[in-house]
């Protein structure tokens, strides 16, 4: 069976050797310096020249990672963005306080929620935007905790 050729080590190429398909990913700074040399940049004469460099053996074989690293990868990216929406939403819920002259100060993560109860209490519709956005918050944080807690726990087996 001949091998796959694949233009650049992507998620992809676990996946094709999991089916049994022979892969060969090419580094890719490697294949971008020597096809730059060229002077029509096209998909038909890219397609040209990585063949080129197939047939002629000149090129760097990239390393595949393997599916536990993309599996890791994941954790970690899925977390920082868990974190990443969980922090805009705070920072959005000080930025309309602020608008109303609200100024919660350093709060931590803990008291953070009954600081601006407290704050907007005496005016009803505040109080009732905030309950939406600190009800928001708080359905970030509790995925985002289980989250942490695999990758403690996957740093602790390590």
């Amino acid at each position: 069976m001949p091998s796959l050729r694949w233009p650049r080590a992507g998620s992809l190429s676990p996946w094709l050797q999991k089916l049994g398909l022979p892969a060969v990913c090419l580094e890719t700074q490697h294949v971008r310096a020597a096809m730059s040399a060229q002077r029509n940049k096209t998909d038909k004469a890219d397609a040209l020249g990585i063949a080129y460099i197939m047939r002629t053996g000149w090129f760097r074989q990239a390393h595949i990672k393997s599916e536990s690293c993309y599996r890791t990868k994941l954790l970690l990216t899925h977390r920082r963005n868990l974190k990443a929406k969980f922090l805009d939403l705070e920072n959005a819920i000080r930025h309309s306080l602020k608008a109303f002259g609200i100024q919660l100060g350093k709060v931590g993560r803990r008291a953070f929620e009954q600081a601006v109860r407290t704050a907007v209490a005496e005016d009803p519709l505040l109080s009732e935007l905030m309950d939406a956005m600190l009800s928001a918050r708080a359905a970030l944080w509790r995925p985002y905790c289980r989250l942490h807690d695999l990758v403690v726990k996957m740093v602790a087996r390590s």
